[in-house]
């Protein structure tokens, strides 16, 4: 950044002499100096030429390796800062706005630091450089100058802050705009199964066109900045050359000083020119950068406490005590989902969570692994409360196997080991021979090396979940959460991964929830919920004998499915 800084001051001072040399030319040419003196002149202008062409590629070189150092650290700080947010942030959020807003973002420092570089640092020195020379040269030019300068650079200011209300609202809607195209790219397969094409098309027109409408106006707005400033600069030009002729008229300027005074008007309008675009650009580049930077200055939701400590796991047993837990939307809506749960789990215990739909099943997931604080009570996981403890830790001790699984655009060795990063081809292989989907991984041309495409679109949600369950596999964590983790299996893979789920929660403590009533009867406890409540617990035998809750739930099923 300095040697950038200092090039930017050679370049400016080295182009301020030119002028100079010029009018020595011009002065030589109209009287009778001598030829050796034209020839000084020009050997002097070649030295001036070229150590300005060297000092410019110093420069380009500086200010390359500068922005792009910078652009990097920007884009890990940009994925840090929305890579460290919790959960709900994500749920609030689009992720193609996201992605629209950080790659916003770090362009947004690419044009600044070329507007401050390129134009606005170097028209200061020009402008300041320029002024010293006018004084010098004609101390009456530079009290108009001065004054000149003050209207304009007030004038522009004006206009750009004038404008950015318009370039924020585009910036806005410009990423409304990439959320919808997002929204809608993703979750094509339900656009087509529905031929939905020209409903979503419709919506996706609405919003370009008021895309359209706000981009439209933000440069209308620039249009209008550049009919100001064309006009204050044109009249200092024109009054410029009427100062240059009274003085040709009373002989105390010569066609030199004119040639001299014009070009450096020449050279200060090509900057200032440049000095309006770049205000406005500048202000354009904040609007765009004002989503990321808001991103910046969010605190995650959830917090590791002051001192947390890793979390350590022996045994796994798990206690809720007195939990209170209910969400607050963007509105401050808030719904109850957990009350007053009081729930222990001994460590290796396989427990079920059944209930209707809203029950709250998903949500214990949840705030057992912290992705929510809790209202009130705690929850504790072998006597340590999990608020104390890192969340990377306690996440590390839980392997979790989602109804629908998230993998990677990579390939299926990346996805399984992504559970450990350490593990070997070996352990890779064994843990998907678990997870019975080596079977459909061998028959594939380029076996774990296949990519599964964006979410794991290229293999059928069978194949996902048994992938989803090798990484379970592969983890090893004392702590396991199956959901509806055999939903979308077949009868016969389902068999066999039942049998392998058999072995995996052997000396682990368990959390399994399923509607399918037929895959949990053998768990060693059963617990019945109710509007976050437990309604029932106990093991199928007797909570049937029960017939409450858990029986009418079991009566009702059709095919193993709650109906």
């Amino acid at each position: 950044m300095l040697l950038t800084t200092v090039t930017t001051v050679t370049i400016v001072f080295l182009e301020a002499l030119h002028p100079y040399l010029i009018r020595q030319f011009i002065d030589a040419f109209t009287s009778e100096s001598a030829v050796e003196e034209v020839y000084r002149i020009f050997w002097m202008l070649v030295a001036l030429l070229l150590t300005t062409i060297t000092v410019h590629r110093i420069f380009d070189w500086s200010i390359t390796y500068f922005e792009a150092g910078v652009i990097r650290d920007l884009i890990q700080r940009s994925f840090a800062a929305i890579n460290r947010q919790s959960l709900r942030f994500f749920e609030n959020n689009f992720t193609g706005s996201l992605v629209k807003q950080a790659g916003r973002f770090n362009s947004a420092f690419e044009g600044i630091a070329d507007a401050m570089y390129f134009q606005l640092g170097r028209v200061a020195l020009i402008i300041l450089m320029t002024f010293v020379i006018f004084a010098r040269e004609y101390p009456q030019m530079a009290l108009l100058y001065a004054g000149w300068l003050v209207v304009f650079v007030a004038t522009n200011v004006i206009m750009a802050l004038w404008k950015y209300p318009f370039d924020k609202a585009n910036a806005e809607s410009d990423s409304r705009v990439g959320a919808q195209f997002a929204d809608t790219v993703g979750n094509y397969a339900a656009v087509k199964s529905f031929a939905m094409e020209r409903l979503e098309q419709n919506r996706f027109d609405d919003i370009a066109e008021d895309n359209y409408r706000k981009r439209k106006r933000a440069w209308i707005a620039s249009n209008w900045l550049n009919v100001v400033q064309g006009f204050t600069m044109t009249a200092f030009e024109l009054l410029l050359i009427w100062m240059m002729i009274r003085g040709w008229e009373r002989g105390t300027v010569t066609i030199g000083d004119f040639v001299f005074f014009q070009s450096y008007v020449l050279w200060m309008f090509g900057s200032l020119w440049g000095l309006g675009n770049n205000i406005r650009r500048v202000y354009q580049h904040a609007a765009d950068a004002k989503e990321m930077a808001d991103i910046f200055e969010t605190t995650p939701e959830v917090l590791d406490a002051a001192g947390a400590r890793p979390l350590l796991v022996e045994e796994g047993a798990i206690k809720f005590h007195h939990v209170h837990f209910s969400y607050v939307d963007k509105e401050s809506h808030e719904r109850k989902e957990i009350e007053d749960l009081t729930l222990d789990i001994s460590g290796g215990q396989s427990v079920a969570l059944v209930g209707p739909s809203g029950a709250g099943k998903s949500t214990i997931v949840k705030i057992l692994m912290r992705q929510f604080d809790l209202d009130s009570g705690y929850i504790r996981i072998d006597n340590q409360d999990i608020a104390n403890a890192t969340q990377e830790s306690l996440r590390q001790h839980i392997a979790l196997v989602p109804q629908e699984p998230a993998l990677f655009h990579r390939s299926l060795r990346d996805n399984i080991a992504f559970a450990r990063q350490d593990a070997t081809e070996e352990e890779v292989i064994r843990a998907a021979k678990q997870a019975h989907a080596w079977e459909f991984i061998q028959q594939l041309p380029n076996k774990l090396d296949t990519l599964v495409g964006e979410r794991g679109v290229k293999l059928s949600g069978g194949e996902r979940q048994r992938i989803a369950l090798a990484r379970a596999f592969l983890a090893d964590c004392p702590i396991l959460i199956l959901d509806e983790a055999t939903s979308s299996l077949d009868s016969r893979t389902e068999k066999l991964i039942q049998d392998a789920i058999e072995d995996l929660l052997v000396d682990r403590t368990s959390i399994v929830i399923a509607h399918r009533l037929s895959t949990i009867m053998a768990m060693d406890r059963i617990i019945v919920l109710e509007q976050g409540e437990i309604a029932e617990q106990g093991t199928h035998s007797e909570l049937l004998d029960q017939e409450k809750l858990y029986a009418t739930l079991w009566s009702h099923q059709s095919g193993g499915y709650i109906e």
